[in-house]
């Protein structure tokens, strides 16, 4: 929660147009900018090799206000 407290307004703006755009992005881009679209994006992915299912996934900081 202080991590969300640091963020300034110019910081989750930002954030807000990154994930506004990411529809339209996503639809066109390549598997390498995929790649990097999810890296500006997501901290982390969890992912199970023996039940091959996706586990958490933790956004950075400045988008974690987004996915609430």
């Amino acid at each position: 929660m202080d991590a969300l407290e640091q963020l300034t307004p110019h910081e989750v703006r930002q954030a807000g147009l990154v994930l506004a755009n990411l529809q339209l992005a996503w639809r066109d881009a390549i598997m390498e900018e995929k790649q990097e679209l999810c890296k500006i994006i997501l901290k982390q992915v969890a992912f199970d090799f023996e039940t091959g299912e996706i586990g958490p996934v933790l956004s950075k900081v400045e988008y974690e206000v987004l996915f609430r």
